[in-house]
This record gives C-alpha cells, sequence and structure tokens, in this order.
C-alpha cells in the first residue's frame, strides 16, 4: 500500500510503497555526494530512479534546474512523477519511464552529471523475492552493471561526471566495466556500518574524456556505538 512519507531535506515528501521497494541510506549518500560536484552542472540524469529520491534530494541540495530520472518499472516511475508534483518541482524535475539501455542522446539529450544507484546482486544470485519490484530493484534482470556503464558514457558530456553507489565486494566489476565504456575513476569512498567494520557500500566517482587518478577519500561511518548515526551522516541528512 501507498504511503508519503516525509524525508527531510526542506520538507520534501515522497511516495512509496513499502510492498514494493523503499529507499534506504544508499540513495540519501549517493545524492549528497554527487552534490559535492564542483563542475558546473546545466543537466542532471538519475538513472533507475525508483521514486524519485535521488532527483527529489538533488534539487534541495543543490541550485540545479534540469533534473531527469529515467525508470523502467511504471509504478514506480508514476510515484515518482506524483511526488515531484507534490513538491512542486515539475518545473526542475522531469521523470522519464524508460530502460537505461533505449536511452539515447538524440532522445534525451546529454548530461552533465549522471547518478545510479543500481541494483547490487548478480542475476540468479541470493535470495529472489517473489515481488517483481524489489526483485529489480536489487537484482539485475533488465540490466547489468556494463550496461549502466555504457548508458552514463553515452549520455555524459564531455568531462561529465557519473556517480555510482554499489557493494564493495564488486569493484573489480564496475571499474572494469568504467573503464571500458570509457569513464575514468576520480574518487572513491567506502563506507562502513560501524567503526572498524568492514564497508558494506561505496561511493564511486567516475570522469569521462579524461583519465584522472583515483582519490581514495577517508571511509564514513555511519553509526556509533550506541548505534546512533554519526555526525557525518547526521550532517548529510540535515539534522
Amino acid at each position: 500500500m501507498r504511503r508519503t512519507d516525509s524525508i527531510g531535506f526542506g520538507g520534501l515528501e515522497l511516495l512509496q510503497d513499502p510492498d514494493a521497494f523503499c529507499y534506504g541510506i544508499d540513495s540519501v549518500l549517493a545524492a549528497d555526494f554527487a552534490a559535492r560536484s564542483v563542475i558546473h552542472v546545466k543537466r542532471a540524469l538519475d538513472m533507475g530512479t525508483g521514486n524519485g529520491i535521488i532527483p527529489l534530494i538533488l534539487s534541495h541540495k543543490t541550485g540545479w534546474t534540469d533534473i531527469t530520472g529515467i525508470e523502467l518499472q511504471k509504478e514506480q516511475a508514476d510515484m515518482a512523477r506524483e511526488s515531484v508534483e507534490k513538491n512542486g518541482l515539475d518545473q526542475r524535475i522531469s521523470i522519464l519511464r524508460m530502460d537505461v539501455k533505449d536511452a539515447t542522446a538524440e532522445d534525451i539529450g546529454k548530461f552533465d552529471i549522471i547518478t545510479c544507484n543500481p541494483p547490487y546482486m548478480k542475476r540468479g544470485s541470493g535470495m529472489i523475492s517473489s515481488n517483481t519490484a524489489k526483485m529489480t530493484a536489487r537484482h539485475e534482470t533488465t540490466a547489468d552493471i556494463g550496461d549502466f556503464m555504457a548508458a552514463a558514457s553515452k549520455l555524459l558530456t564531455n568531462n561529465g561526471e557519473a556517480v555510482f553507489v554499489y557493494r564493495p565486494s564488486r569493484l573489480a566489476e564496475i571499474f572494469s566495466a568504467a573503464v571500458g565504456s570509457g569513464l575514468s575513476p576520480m574518487e572513491c569512498q567506502m563506507i562502513c556500518p560501524f567503526r572498524g567494520e568492514c564497508a558494506n557500500i561505496v561511493l564511486l566517482r567516475f570522469k569521462k574524456g579524461k583519465k584522472t587518478d583515483l582519490i581514495v577519500l577517508p571511509e564514513l561511518i555511519v553509526r556509533e556505538e550506541n548505534g546512533e548515526y554519526t555526525r557525518d551522516i547526521l550532517e548529510i541528512y540535515e539534522k
């Protein structure tokens, strides 16, 4: 059943369906990571936008006025559009229903920055949900990391940036896919659930058209020993 959640960030509200899929901290971290970009952004794209959480947060954290989200699942795309309208952001955010593999610059143009929170799990791996929406969000069903990287490369302007949030266990694959698509790794930041624990999320920034040295940023700790969010995470959530 759909519900409307207040997500903060200047009073933004988001429609989502717990029976399908709800956003997590990885989307918030990806949006914040993208918002730190120092390049001049005229147009931004979020691939596989789901319920539109990343475009919504970006509209608050940046002054970007042309943000597009593309999403294959009709129900998710419809909810994203409703959330955009509900927040009065339809002049800044557009939601398109399409497969990332079908997205071309001829159809939707090129973008200065692209964000993506792709499915983390390989096709057929792990527990497979009987819920189609959840399965599509979690598993590589219609597109894999190579498809997302290829799409980002063809839709980016020269010297544009792509920001991905992914699992550290698949770093070799994502770097290989990026380089093979003409994207150069720029920044990497590991996200650890608690201090002293292994990272379970990684934030990555890539550059198109220019080879760069990879900068490994200090790791980000999500929670204190008592389970509360660390100061760094609270700042990202603006609390």
